[in-house]
């Protein structure tokens, strides 16, 4: 009896043990990736905050140069900010968005993570409470039988043996009293004892078997489900990490064409400058026509008195 309590304790142990590392070995896997993803949600948040601070940094610097270069020339070409304001707002507000629902994903799974556990825990929590409570109930079962079995024998084991059996050539008429003696009640315990252990070991076992296969299934439909859930929002962020790669070669692409323009501009400004005023220099300089009236001198060339002399296609440049 000892051996097999002991046995049923003990299988009930390995059990709850097998339950509780099953049960660690899905919830540590998932809390690391959940812990992973949320470091790179950070990184990416991150990220952004810098491209925004230098995004910011060149607008001022931007802005300075503008007012320190600004010129009222009618050539000078105009710079669309609101369309770049535009797609700097758009691309923001993108990323904003799918940050947002990446965080309620997360946030969804580790509610259903956390709710699962501590089911499984309480569950695992009301076995080993009833498992206590079988073990003590067996135990009472058990003293009851060795206090049966430590009882004072029957009256009956204490009857002297019949007169009958000395007396071999006599004959037997009558069968003697002491074959109608009932068997002592003691004889039946031995059965009665083996019966009871074998029902209480069977019914102890095949509640074992349906608690571990309910949470089997359980622990099955639960990994599964948020493994595939988990992967998919790995893939998306990995996704994500590469839009925004993509965002930044754009902008990188867009400053560096943005300056070359700005320097082009800036060359073509200084060219124009330069040829209106040695234009004006010349419309200066140039002295009236004899077309005009003003003398006969004829106009191949035109001179000033201590300047230098420009011919009349000089002029007309």
């Amino acid at each position: 009896m000892d051996e097999k309590l002991s046995g049923i304790y003990i299988f009930h142990e390995e059990s709850l043990n097998d339950f509780k590392w099953r049960l660690d070995s899905i919830y540590d896997p998932l809390d690391n990736k959940i812990t992973w993803l949320t470091t790179c949600m950070e990184e990416l948040k991150e990220d952004i905050a810098t491209m925004e601070e230098q995004k910011a940094k060149e607008a001022a610097a931007w802005k300075s140069w503008k007012l320190t270069t600004s010129t009222d020339d009618p050539w000078m070409p105009s710079v669309n900010k609101e369309h770049y304001a535009l797609i700097d707002i758009n691309t923001k507000k993108l990323i904003d968005n799918r940050f947002a629902a990446l965080e309620d994903k997360l946030h969804s799974f580790e509610e259903r993570i956390g709710s699962s556990y501590y089911t499984m825990s309480n569950d695992l929590d009301a076995l080993a409470t009833r498992m206590d409570a079988l073990q003590q109930e067996m135990d009472t079962i058990q003293r009851q039988l060795d206090f049966q079995e430590e009882t004072s024998p029957s009256n009956d084991m204490m009857t002297q043996p019949s007169i009958d059996i000395q007396k071999a050539t006599a004959p037997v008429i009558s069968t003697s009293v002491d074959s109608n003696i009932n068997p002592s009640i003691d004889d039946k315990h031995p059965s009665q004892s083996i019966s009871i252990k074998d029902e209480i070991f069977s019914s102890i076992k095949m509640d074992n078997q349906w608690e571990e296969e309910s949470l089997k299934k359980k622990l099955d439909e639960f990994y599964c489900t948020l493994d595939n859930n988990i992967n998919w929002i790995t893939k998306r962020s990995e996704l994500m990490q590469k839009e925004l790669d993509i965002l930044r070669e754009k902008e990188e692409y867009r400053q560096k064409k943005s300056l070359s323009n700005d320097t082009e501009n800036t060359t073509l400004i200084d060219m124009k400058q330069q040829h209106n005023k040695r234009s004006s220099e010349l419309k200066r300089r140039r002295k009236p026509s004899w077309k005009d009236g003003f003398t006969d001198t004829p106009a191949d060339t035109v001179t000033q008195p201590g300047e230098a002399t420009y011919t009349k296609e000089e002029v007309d440049k």
